[in-house]
């Protein structure tokens, strides 16, 4: 069980963290402990197995690392003195993974207020105080719980209707929400990438956020391949900037209605909705 969280801080790219029995942990923020292991044992020269979990991965590479287990190959031995159920079990603690634990706390503070005001609708009455406060006329974002804490209902709402979760027999259940709207003034595009992590989400809808969609953008928003739906009506873009929504294969439906050619008045003409539909001969455009 996960050692429960007393304080922390956040420096650059860090988060460190003061645990009840006053034991200090610190983390990247923005980078996954099976990234990390990879990375080294890459360096390393050390061979591991995609099919490791990784308490099993983070074991056989301190052991590689320290001189006890010099092994380059992924072999188990006997005497390798770790759990064999533990070797393929998934990496959970409650009903989320690891992995996707890791991956909410390395979003940014907004993009996770954002979720789950996404999710307002699906949070029982005592966890009300879950559902952001948001003040869209000053751009202001608040919350009275700690986003990062695992052991509030967080985790659950998270795994349950975003990453998927593991029941209480260790089976998988995928998550269900696969929308989401991005609601006007906050700024997360630097976390669009991130989405491509909600394995079922299936439609984005950036609609009436009054932004210039610029190519960085939508480049982060291509970064989700599962996509089949985009809305970024009501906004003003630059066309050019679409060239990148070639990258997203399952993208079925572009709804522009109401866009503006960027530091203009003047709303998409018929031509320029061509030359859309000829970037993008798979898709339906509506206009």
């Amino acid at each position: 069980m996960s050692k429960k969280i007393r304080s922390c801080a956040i420096y650059k790219d860090l988060i460190i963290e003061s645990a009840e029995d006053y034991t200090v942990t610190i983390r990247c923020r923005d980078r996954k402990t099976r990234s990390m292991l990879r990375e080294i044992s890459e360096d390393l020269g050390f061979e591991y197995s995609d099919e490791w979990n990784t308490r099993y991965f983070g074991h056989r590479l301190i052991n590689f690392i320290n001189g006890v287990d010099t092994r380059r190959e992924t072999t188990k031995l006997a005497e390798d003195k770790f759990p064999e159920e533990l070797i393929t079990d998934a990496d959970t603690t409650g009903n989320i993974s690891n992995e996707d634990w890791e991956w909410w706390c390395s979003l940014s503070y907004v993009m996770k207020c954002v979720l789950l005001w996404n999710l307002r609708d699906k949070f029982l009455e005592a966890d009300h105080n879950l559902i952001p406060e948001l003040d869209t006329e000053n751009g202001d974002i608040s919350i009275s719980v700690d986003l990062n804490d695992r052991n509030t209902a967080i985790s659950y709402y998270v795994g349950k209707y975003l990453t998927g979760q593991y029941d209480s027999d260790r089976t998988y259940k995928a998550g269900t929400v696969t929308s989401l709207v991005i609601p006007q003034v906050y700024d997360v595009e630097d976390d669009f990438d991130k989405l491509s992590h909600i394995k079922q989400l299936s439609s984005l809808s950036l609609r009436d956020k009054d932004i210039i969609v610029q190519g960085y953008v939508t480049s982060m928003i291509a970064s989700i391949p599962q996509l089949e739906e985009l809305d970024l009506s009501g906004n003003d873009l630059f066309l050019y900037s679409l060239e990148s929504l070639k990258d997203i294969k399952n993208l079925k439906k572009l709804y522009l209605e109401r866009v503006k050619i960027a530091f203009t008045e003047d709303y998409l003409s018929s031509d320029e909705l061509n030359v859309v539909k000829e970037l993008l001969p798979n898709c339906e455009i509506i206009a």
